[in-house]
């Protein structure tokens, strides 16, 4: 059976979120975030208060009927956009550094130990997807490392399977 595809965003900024708030000072140079936010708001629109953020929009949804009658596959695309206010010309770490680590704060959030991600653990145990990923079949990983402004933005697609594979899962 198919989860809800509004359980699937839910458990994937909540993943995301968890793990930002749990690991944000192992990675040099990331600092603590100020806002975690599902609607989506332009950089413009954020000031640098209230930088670094984390913002979860929807993407393309793409079925795939495998199976009849009934739901199979469905592959649901999220993009995770962060902006962070840093100083073009600091040092040890640089801006891109910061950056470049908090994309690995977000892979390593996905990552699951090695496991593809289920999301189960945001979901009671019970698996939402077969796996959940940063994928560049929809779209490249865009980094804007600040220049002459201090404003800098990550957009990461991220791809999740769901569908009939999760029966007998649990």
């Amino acid at each position: 059976m198919q989860p809800k595809r509004s359980a699937v965003f839910n458990a994937i900024f909540g993943t995301i979120t968890n793990y930002i708030k749990a690991n944000y000072q192992n990675y040099p140079g990331v600092p603590e975030f100020a806002t975690f936010s599902k609607a989506y708001r332009p950089y413009t629109k954020v000031s640098s208060d209230q930088q670094p953020s984390f913002f979860l929009a929807l993407g393309p949804q793409k079925p795939n009927q495998q199976q009849t009658p009934g739901k199979s596959e469905l592959e649901m695309v999220f993009y995770a956009l962060f902006f962070l206010s840093l100083d073009p010309l600091q040092e040890n770490p640089s801006a891109v550094e910061i950056l470049l680590n908090t994309l690995d704060m977000v892979d390593d959030a996905l990552y699951n130990n090695g496991r593809p991600q289920s999301l189960a653990t945001a979901n009671g145990g019970v698996p939402l997807v077969y796996n959940c990923w940063i994928d560049r079949r929809n779209g490249n990983i865009e980094i804007r490392q600040p220049i002459a402004l201090p404003q800098a933005a990550i957009i990461i697609p991220i791809t999740t399977i769901s569908g009939t594979r999760l029966n007998g899962l649990g």
